[in-house]
Order: structure tokens, then sequence, then C-alpha cells
């Protein structure tokens, strides 16, 4: 998966990388994507827009009701 974040000050920047450092999340940074990069994300993010749009149309997904049901039955077994 790839996320692109617009950072507006330095501050916000070094909060990102330590967080993403910490959780050992492997990240690129860089100030501007080159045209080939852009495309590339652009093919990514809407690879992975049909696919989640197929796997609604087929009903393959699980309902926010279900999620909670799930949560709550593991709370409780969970203690």
């Amino acid at each position: 998966m790839k996320i692109v974040v617009s950072i507006k000050t330095k501050t916000e920047e070094r909060k990102l990388t330590a967080f993403l450092d910490s959780m050992k999340i492997a990240y690129q940074s860089s100030n501007e994507f080159d045209d080939d990069s852009y495309k590339e994300f652009l093919k990514d993010y809407n690879s992975e827009i049909e696919t989640a749009v197929n796997e609604i149309e087929n009903n393959s997904y699980i309902s926010h009701k279900e999620v909670k049901k799930i949560l709550a039955e593991r709370r409780k077994s969970n203690g």
C-alpha cells in the first residue's frame, strides 16, 4: 500500500517519521514525485479502489454491525 502525505511543518514531519520509525514501518520520503512514481502511485491506488468496489458488488465484505459484534465478543473473551 502506498500513502501520500502532505506535511505542513518540520514539526509534523519529525513527529510522523518518529512514529513510523517506532512502529518499524518502512517509508520513503521525497519532496516531490517524479512523473513515473506519481503514475505508479495512481495506478496502484486506482487498482485498490477497483478491487474494493468489486468486493462490495460481490457481497464479499463484512458489515459495520458484524465488526462491532466480533469486537464485542473478543472483548468478552479477553476479560
